[in-house]
């Protein structure tokens, strides 16, 4: 029996000295693993001064830009210098790359991606993403595969900022100075005309409108693309037009819209303009205007859709953050770019009016919570609908847009009929694509 109890005593003892070492390894990994993150902090490239170029493409202000992308970084990282540049006073991407003055970083919509794919001045991020160990699947999959339609090789070349979203705006002073209900949730464009028709009309003088649209937002929801990316050709002679030019020729039959301006003008400066189905720039322009002591009365409904894609809004847009191949500073920048894109600075720039793209319902609920124009709306109309896929944008597709608006142009007022319209269109673009490819 003492046999029996000194093996049990060694075996005991034995167990504890391989729990023992057990133990010292796990610590010992714990310890690794702590001073790895510690090196990863210590050895953050914007941990010592640095300064990137970024260039914004969009028409964002000043103001806009600072409270957004430059106040959050310089708190989070203060030995960081971002000098920005604008498209609207410094140039185009290709004036830059003429003077030799490529930025580190882009801010642009994905709608405007083409040209800077063909400047070939992308960095793709796959590799800084791995090093950075960055959650790309913690984004919108609606954005990212927008993003992602520019590469079949699974190379990303840009990170969402922010997403944009699309609604019917319309001014509740027009349809209460008519006895009209206020439009609701879920109608079609077949709705929205018949909506119009009731307001449409001119009293003492002043043309009231009840609704105006501009073609190409429109055919985002149909999923049209302007230009065949792999012929260069121009695309709008699809069916997908002509049903727009229908809707044009129905709404836009009546004498008061020989006198309107451009929607924005028309909805926002001249007031006389009842509903504007539009992307996220609404509530920001009834900001400018509440700041400049104009009382706007406004609110919103989801935008109306067509009837074989209930439910489908503007074609999915977000703006990203892309960084440039011939940066000396990738590092710096890909952190930069992380850090705007973490939940902190999500939030607040969630709560000055421009949605997150992560996937996190609780940071857009706070969407509008710093605007006085977004208090009491209805907000819900945002998110009742979902965006339509994107298709892949050229740098050729401005100039269809433009052919685009003209043929619907010609439709509306009956100066052609539909098909000759577009025939027209689709032959005057090609047109200007070969000549812009020269």
């Amino acid at each position: 029996m003492g046999a029996y109890v000194k093996i049990g005593m060694m075996l005991c003892i034995l167990f504890a000295m391989i729990v023992s070492g057990c133990s010292k390894d796990s610590e010992g990994e714990a310890v690794s693993t702590k001073k790895e993150a510690a090196a990863q902090i210590s050895d953050s490239a914007l941990n010592k001064p640095v300064k990137l170029t970024m260039y914004m493409h969009n028409g964002f202000s000043e103001d806009w830009t600072s409270k957004n992308v430059l106040d959050p970084l310089k708190k989070k990282f203060p030995q960081l210098t971002v000098d920005v540049v604008y498209k609207a006073t410094d140039g185009s991407i290709s004036d830059l790359i003429a003077a030799g003055n490529i930025p580190d970083l882009f801010f642009i919509s994905t709608t405007q991606f083409g040209e800077y794919w063909d400047a070939n001045v992308l960095q793709d991020l796959n590799e800084l993403i791995k090093k950075h160990q960055f959650d790309v699947g913690k984004y919108n999959t609606d954005v990212m595969n927008a993003i992602r339609l520019w590469d079949d090789q699974g190379h990303v070349y840009a990170l969402p900022h922010s997403m944009n979203f699309s609604a019917l705006y319309y001014n509740t002073d027009i349809f209460d100075k008519f006895g009209v209900p206020y439009p609701p949730d879920g109608m079609t464009w077949d709705d929205a005309v018949k909506l119009s028709n009731k307001i449409t009309r001119t009293v003492d003088g002043m043309a009231y409108v009840g609704m105006d649209f501009q073609a190409p937002g429109v055919a985002g929801q149909l999923t049209l693309p302007f230009v065949d990316p792999k012929t260069n050709t121009a695309m709008l002679e699809l069916d997908g037009y002509k049903k727009i030019a229908q809707l044009a020729k129905d709404l836009f039959k009546s004498p008061e819209y020989d006198k309107r301006k451009g929607p924005k003008a028309t909805f926002i400066t001249d007031r006389n303009l009842a509903m504007y189905p539009f992307y996220s720039d609404v509530p920001l322009w009834v900001e400018d205007l509440l700041n400049q002591g104009v009382d706007f009365r406004w609110d919103m409904a989801t935008i109306p859709t067509f009837k074989e894609r209930p439910n489908i809004a503007f074609q999915v847009d977000s703006f990203d953050l892309l960084i440039s191949r011939n940066s000396k500073n990738q590092d710096a920048a890909f952190e930069a770019i992380a850090y705007l894109l973490s939940p902190e600075p999500q939030t607040e720039f969630t709560r000055n009016g421009q949605l997150s793209a992560l996937n996190d319902p609780a940071i857009n609920k706070n969407y509008g919570a710093n605007l006085k124009s977004m208090q009491g709306k209805h907000m819900e109309a945002i998110f009742k609908v979902k965006p339509a896929p994107n298709f892949i944008v050229t740098k050729y597709d401005n100039l269809v847009k433009t052919q685009l608006n003209m043929a619907v142009k010609s439709a509306e007022n009956g100066s052609v009929d539909i098909n000759t319209a577009f025939r027209v269109a689709n032959e005057t673009a090609n047109k200007s694509i070969q000549d812009a490819a020269k």
